[in-house]
This record gives structure tokens, C-alpha cells and sequence, in this order.
């Protein structure tokens, strides 16, 4: 069967006009399809086969191709981590295993993104960059990020999951010899906000539910910094006192 959508789109994002071609094996109960769009540049397709003969164990087998996805569709998923996500990434994933709870893996190729940590409110940009998908795992290695004055730093380690379920943050660092570490106002947080550069260690370790943070923050010398903690009193530069958030 050949069947089409027009102005297809996923969390209000334009995908564009969408082909699907599909076919039916009555005798070993396979699905087939293949779904394309058309009159974009952005180019996404998905092809593959499900079994569903066995309602017990119903499998499926998919690829999944997109020359310049619009990582603005992943916001919703992030909102509590990161706001504004933009950018472009060339991804290809595999879609394999049971149909309820299947294996996805793959690379996303990132060409330029960017996005803000909610908490703190720092914008980090990323050019050329390549996260990896494997069975349970989503890795980081070294991947480059830099702030709004183009200071960089790097982000390492992984991300476990059980079907993107059950995230454990696995050694996840990011360090930089100077990097912009809070950018917030009163608004956001009434009980620590400014503005600091400097030279950050972040070490991320545990369930999402239960996670342990570690900071090593020390202010740049040549850069002021403002923060603000509750009570009106400011710190300035690198006479910020030490603080120490642990079992966050």
C-alpha cells in the first residue's frame, strides 16, 4: 500500500511531506515499510520490517537516516536539564529487538547546536561533534563544547540507561581551564545567581534520582565575577569562597 501525509510533524516542528510505501506477508506475519520525505532538504527516511504474527514476542528491524535533523524536536524530552536546544545533526540509527522495549544505536552527528543548562543559565555552543549510541549506553567522548566568549571545554563519559529508561550517569565530566560556569539573575534562583568565569571540574555520577554532583570551581583572576548567595552579600572575582555541593 502507498500511503502519504502532508505537513507531517513532530512536537510541532515541520517535518515536511511524508511517503510511506508498505507491505504485508500474511504467511510469516511481516510488515514491511518505507517512509520518506519529500520537498525538503532536510531529507529523513525510515525503513524496516516488524513482525507482529507473534503477539507474544514481536520484533522489529528499522533504520532510521536523517541528512539535517532539527534538534529543536528534542526540547520537550530535555526541559528539565536544558532550555533553547537548536542546531542541525546528520543521524543514522538501528532500531532492533523486541517491539516493546527494542535496542537503538547509531551515531548523531552533530554540525552546529546549541543549547542553555537550566540551572545555571550558560549557553554552550557545538560545531562537528559526534555522540554515540550503543545497546544501553549513550557515550560522550571528549566532546567539545564552548561558551558565548568561545572559551572551550570538553564533556566525557556516558549516560546508561535501561531503554532510555532508568538513567545513570556514568563518570559524565566536563572541564575547562576557563569556561563561562553561572550566567543567572535573581529571577531564576533568589539564592545563588551572577555572573563567573573560570577554570570548572563537574563530575556527574549516579541514578537521576539520586545523583552526586561534584564541582571544583575556581574564578578567573582576570575576568570579574559577581555571585550573589541569599542574605545581599556579593562576592567578587577570586575571592568567592570555597563551596562544596555534595549528594545533590
Amino acid at each position: 500500500a502507498n500511503l502519504s501525509a502532508n505537513q507531517f510533524s513532530v512536537n510541532d516542528h515541520k517535518v515536511g511531506d511524508v511517503v510511506i510505501q508498505t507491505e504485508y506477508d500474511k504467511e510469516n506475519g511481516t510488515l514491511t515499510y518505507n517512509a520518506t520525505t519529500k520537498g525538503n532538504t532536510d531529507r529523513i527516511s525510515l525503513s524496516g520490517n516488524v513482525n507482529i504474527k507473534d503477539t507474544v514476542h514481536q520484533t522489529i528491524s528499522t533504520s532510521f537516516e536523517a541528512g539535517s535533523l532539527d534538534l529543536s524536536i528534542i526540547n520537550p524530552y530535555l526541559s528539565d536539564i536544558f532550555d533553547d536546544i537548536t542546531g542541525k545533526a546528520a543521524t543514522s540509527f538501528k532500531i532492533e529487538g523486541d517491539l516493546k522495549t527494542p535496542d537503538v544505536t547509531g551515531t548523531v552527528k552533530i554540525k552546529e547546536a546549541a543549547f542553555k543548562v537550566g540551572f545555571t543559565k550558560c549557553r554552550y555552543f557545538l560545531e562537528d561533534q559526534t555522540i554515540q549510541l550503543q545497546k544501553n549506553e549513550i557515550l560522550f567522548p571528549y566532546i567539545k563544547i564552548r561558551d558565548s566568549l568561545n572559551n572551550v571545554g570538553t564533556v566525557n563519559g556516558s549516560v546508561r540507561h535501561n531503554h532510555f529508561a532508568n538513567l545513570y550517569f556514568n563518570q559524565l565530566e566536563a572541564s575547562a581551564s576557563k569556561i563561562t560556569m553561572l550566567n543567572n539573575v535573581a529571577k531564576d534562583n533568589k539564592y545563588f545567581y551572577g555572573n563567573a568565569i573560570g577554570k570548572a571540574s563537574v563530575g556527574i555520577e549516579g541514578p537521576i534520582t539520586d545523583l552526586t554532583i561534584y564541582v571544583e570551581a575556581e574564578p578567573s583572576v582576570v575576568d570579574t565575577s559577581h555571585i550573589y548567595i541569599a542574605g545581599g552579600e556579593e562576592k567578587e572575582s577570586n575571592k568567592v569562597d570555597y563551596i562544596e555541593f555534595v549528594n545533590l
